[in-house]
């Protein structure tokens, strides 16, 4: 039997109508009554009904949109996109972060209940089964850059894989046989799909992939630094990188100069995303541009087509889609 709000206001010692203001938000709640409702929802495993909400209040018009950050030059180019795109339809964006943790997940997506219409959540460390459970029932979601996966959202990422590919046949291209690539932390999904991209352009080329040409950071600059080093302790150190973002190349190009190493003269590099400052760094950053504003622009056009209910069937040819990702060089592979 499925759990109901008068099951949640028994269980907390309160009116049904207490716990619907707190979940559609229609008139203040004290604190500690609001936290006592939500502790009862979250031991009973209550997800608020949308339906239900929209019979009774008027739809909000807005977006809830949850992102791993908010800050840095990644996440705001997303952020435009998606508010550009919002603000054409009359739409306003909810955002807030999820930090990574469950709890902190779980806090994001309960605050966002009854107050959006859709939402659109990145969370590429997370499997849609690890979060399901707390959305709520028949709001339509767009997942950002998140592994495919057997259920009903929709899923929008860059084409990620063939983004690796590309900076790797770059390089290859330039005359480069010893490549070596700093991946993101693997249990994230885009990490492990650009590794795959770099794993098959050097498969096609016929070249030697080496475990020690592999170094693991975590999309930090910081992490650049430590997974050079262990590059360069190579028996026979790579002669050009592929860094799975760009925050890890313009890092990696940092320790390569504390090294007495040149770029792109010694080592050639190539990140992804191409940020706002990849043009502008010294040396310009040779990167895969990952279509960020895109993204955000698409997914609200994803977003807006599943409250009209246009894609059915759960087709996965219209429910998963890729954009295609583009290189451009500039300096720091040598051009």
């Amino acid at each position: 039997m499925s759990v109901t709000i008068r099951s949640v206001a028994e269980e907390a010692g309160v009116s049904p109508a207490t716990v619907s203001r707190v979940f559609n938000d229609t008139a203040p709640v004290e604190q500690s009554t609001r936290e006592r409702i939500l502790d009862a929802a979250d031991r009973l495993g209550y997800v608020p009904n949308a339906t239900a909400r929209s019979l009774s209040m008027n739809t909000t018009n807005t977006f809830g949109v949850l992102l791993p950050y908010l800050t840095g030059e990644y996440f705001p180019e997303v952020i435009r996109g998606l508010d550009e795109a919002a603000q054409k339809h009359e739409r306003f964006l909810l955002l807030s972060s999820s930090h990574h943790t469950p709890d902190d997940l779980k806090r994001a997506l309960r605050s966002m209940y009854g107050r959006v219409d859709g939402l659109v959540l990145m969370l590429p460390q997370l499997a849609a089964a690890d979060f399901k459970e707390h959305l709520p029932e028949d709001v339509p979601v767009v997942l950002l850059n998140c592994a495919p996966g057997e259920h009903d959202y929709g899923v929008l990422s860059i084409d990620n894989q063939e983004g690796g590919r590309l900076a790797t046949q770059h390089l290859i291209e330039q005359g480069h046989e010893r490549i070596g690539i700093i991946t993101g932390g693997l249990a994230n999904y885009e990490a492990r799909e650009r590794l795959g991209g770099y794993q098959a352009a050097m498969e096609a080329a016929g070249l030697p992939q080496k475990d020690e040409w592999i170094a693991t950071g975590d999309f930090s600059r910081e992490s650049a630094r430590e997974a050079i080093g262990q590059l360069l302790a190579a028996d026979s150190p790579p002669t050009a990188v592929f860094a799975s973002n760009d925050y890890m190349a313009m890092g990696a190009i940092h320790a390569l100069r504390e090294n007495g190493l040149s770029v792109p003269e010694d080592v050639a590099i190539v990140g992804f995303d191409d940020l706002p400052s990849a043009k502008h760094f010294t040396p310009s950053l040779s990167t895969v541009n990952a279509r960020m504003g895109d993204l955000g622009t698409q997914a609200v056009s994803m977003l807006l087509s599943l409250m009209d209910n246009s894609v059915e069937n759960n087709q996965p040819s219209q429910r998963v889609q890729q954009l295609d990702p583009h290189l451009c060089v500039r300096a720091s592979s040598g051009y």
